[in-house]
């Protein structure tokens, strides 16, 4: 019987739960904790390092529970990222989509390009903590790229990145 383990990182929880195909679907939550935040100078942050140590204790439970688990999934934030310095290390944590980003960041994003131009690139509807918006404000007004970081991550492949080393 396979078995996989499904991380599901939700606004105020995260999750570790044990996905069985018996001919149906069984669910088996083996841990939960709260997905907490921090707040600096107005703008929220993710505790990456604190949610990597709840998810790190997730895994050695359901290891623990069931040995069969062939694979690993994650489901967060699809907005948020982290980035990283020239040497693969997190720069900051990563910004919360609950920081709220200045109108006058989405308003210089469209004079750049429209907002149908937008959509039909990507499909995004026009919604203030799209990562667009984000990017935008952190190259152009916190400077982060000549602050030394160099690359970023969306959330769940960052989280991969700290579990396994690849990206």
């Amino acid at each position: 019987m396979k078995s996989v383990l499904c991380l599901d990182l939700g606004a105020s929880s995260g999750r570790a739960i044990i996905v069985t195909n018996n001919n149906c679907l069984e669910l088996n939550e083996v841990h939960r904790f709260p997905t907490k935040t921090l707040n600096k100078n107005g703008k929220i942050y993710w505790d990456l390092p604190y949610i990597l140590n709840e998810i790190k204790i997730g895994i050695k439970k359901a290891l623990k529970e069931n040995s069969n688990i062939q694979s690993l999934g994650i489901d967060t934030w699809g907005c948020d990222y982290g980035w990283l310095d020239e040497n693969g290390q997190l720069f900051r944590n990563p910004r919360s989509y609950r920081t709220c980003i200045p109108q006058k960041v989405i308003d210089e994003v469209h004079n750049k390009i429209s907002l149908e131009e937008h959509y039909n690139i990507c499909g995004n509807g026009h919604f203030a903590f799209n990562s667009i918006y984000q990017l935008y404000y952190d190259i152009k007004y916190e400077n982060i790229l000549e602050s030394g970081a160099k690359e970023f991550l969306f959330m769940p492949n960052l989280i991969l990145y700290y579990l396994t080393g690849e990206k």
